[in-house]
């Protein structure tokens, strides 16, 4: 179902969008690129990513959005009930003493990360909002829920990323702030900063310094285990097949547990170097035509999207959870009306 579905996407964006020869021939060469890398990881996120993404030309993102945040949201409750109600296993992790529960998710981060993308949806979509009751209810429901998460699933990146989303939804109280030419310039390398971070959290981890094992705590011992996989797999231009052992799915103990759970360092292990380095060009060029309309409106959305890439950075879910909320939100950003429209 999965290669049926990129077919059509495929044929929709080669034989219905009006594209230049020379699109289509960038569209399908990078494809093949990210598809070959796809095969040879067995890690599909991106590429899937990718032709959704590009196929979404001409449709109304409206429509994309509403239908998956819709549906994400009802298969969310749906889980859950299910999970309370004993129809379905509810998975339940010990940290520290501190109990985690999964909700019929197959890890607690997981529920997080889906919980933190439709909050960042909501964001996004009432931003523009200049209604004081409707924005104090935005922030009261992202604020109160990210604490909600928390209790229940004990993820502190989420927790931070939550409670940073919903201080973004009073942007209108700060709007003078954001037209500094130093906060925009700081957004407009953040994409920079991120894929840097990414490098050098993986390739100058010293577990001997204290500042990198507090670093490493607070993140769950991520930053050891990617800078684990450099020692062990080696980078490669169109990735490589890493064997992987979490926690997910099950409360059996874990031998030799091994996972990198973080969106941009499993692209750059996974899908290899040209994926990692498309990646960063795509998001910067983006940023860079948001930071040009220099706008608060704008700005504030691109701050969602900071968000999103730190959220990502310390979890696994945002190219196969996140990518409509950021599809959703730079068709607003990049709106050749230059208004806050998706039709």
């Amino acid at each position: 179902m999965e290669y049926f579905s990129i077919l059509l996407v495929v044929g929709k964006t080669l034989f219905l969008d009006n594209l230049t020869r020379k699109q289509k021939v960038i569209f399908v060469v990078i494809g093949l690129l990210l598809v070959i890398s796809a095969k040879i990881s067995k890690s599909h996120d991106l590429v899937n990513s990718y032709f959704f993404i590009c196929a979404s030309t001409g449709i109304s993102l409206r429509k994309i959005f509403k239908t998956s945040f819709v549906y994400m949201t009802i298969a969310l409750v749906f889980t859950v009930v299910a999970a309370l109600s004993g129809l379905i296993i509810n998975l339940i992790y010990v940290r520290n003493g501190i109990f985690r529960f999964s909700l019929g998710e197959g890890y607690t981060t997981v529920l997080s990360s889906i919980i933190f993308f439709i909050l960042a949806s909501i964001a996004a979509f009432n931003l523009a909002s200049r209604n004081k009751k409707t924005i104090i209810m935005i922030f009261s429901l992202i604020f109160l829920l990210s604490f909600v998460v928390y209790q229940i699933t004990d993820t502190r990146t989420d927790l931070i990323c939550m409670l940073l989303l919903s201080f973004v939804t009073l942007w209108r109280y700060y709007g003078n702030f954001l037209k500094n030419k130093f906060v925009r310039g700081f957004i407009l390398i953040s994409p920079a900063l991120v894929f840097l971070w990414t490098l050098i959290s993986a390739y100058f981890f010293n577990p001997q310094s204290e500042a990198w094992q507090k670093l490493n705590q607070l993140f769950s011992n991520r930053l050891s285990l990617v800078s684990e996989a450099t020692i062990k797999y080696p980078i490669k231009f169109l990735g490589r097949y890493i064997v992987e052992h979490g926690n997910g799915n099950s409360l059996k103990p874990v031998l030799h547990y091994f996972y990198i759970d973080s969106s941009f360092s499993r692209v750059l292990f996974l899908n290899g170097l040209f994926a990692f380095i498309f990646l960063y060009i795509v998001i910067q060029f983006a940023f860079y035509l948001i930071i040009k309309k220099n706008q608060p409106l704008y700005t504030a959305l691109s701050l969602i999207l900071v968000i999103i890439f730190i959220e990502g950075t310390f979890s696994s879910m945002i190219l196969s959870v996140g990518f409509n909320s950021i599809l959703f939100i730079l068709n607003i950003i990049l709106s050749k009306k230059g208004t806050l429209t998706y039709d």
